[in-house]
């Protein structure tokens, strides 16, 4: 859909183009599965990501989360994040285009950083292909970020063609 790889191309030139950069997706809204907000709460993700940065001082971070709320709260306490600013509504047109969006920008990261028992990663990592690695809170440490070699891709909306990245 055109006005989707418009929003893709746009957001990428503007916030993203020119340096690797992890995606982050957080499930906090209330309909999600109980299983994934016991598991992946937004203290682990304010964890993982402040010791990511600690590590990587001039990481940068995609946000993608189902609430204002959970993204305000990352964002103010991790810097380097940056985010769509939504419109729509949970479930509504508007919505679901700001969704796939966020799907595009997530594939085209070097990591992905997302909650457990969650589809919606899992769908950035396949559109991205193998090149691209998913971390949640039950990732074993040999598939952590730290774990060996990273990709990008660097056409946003192509993200399953890959190259190496290079922190």
């Amino acid at each position: 859909m055109p006005a989707i790889q418009e929003a893709v191309r746009d957001f990428h030139a503007e916030h993203l183009d020119g340096r690797p950069y992890v995606g982050v997706m957080v499930r906090a809204h209330a309909v999600s599965h109980q299983e994934t907000l016991r598991a992946s709460p937004v203290e682990w993700y304010l964890d993982r990501l402040t010791a990511l940065r600690r590590e990587h001082p001039g990481l940068r971070f995609f946000l993608s989360s189902d609430t204002t709320e959970a993204a305000e709260r990352i964002s103010a306490a991790v810097p380097g994040c940056v985010r769509l600013g939504k419109s729509g509504g949970y479930n509504t047109r508007q919505g679901l285009h700001e969704a796939v969006t966020d799907l595009y920008l997530l594939a085209g990261s070097c990591h992905l950083v997302g909650p457990h028992y969650s589809s919606f990663p899992e769908l950035a990592q396949r559109l991205a292909g193998p090149g691209l690695r998913l971390e949640t809170s039950r990732t074993p440490a040999d598939a952590r970020f730290e774990a060996g070699p990273l990709t990008t891709a660097p056409d946003c909306i192509r993200p399953h063609r890959r190259e190496p990245a290079r922190l």
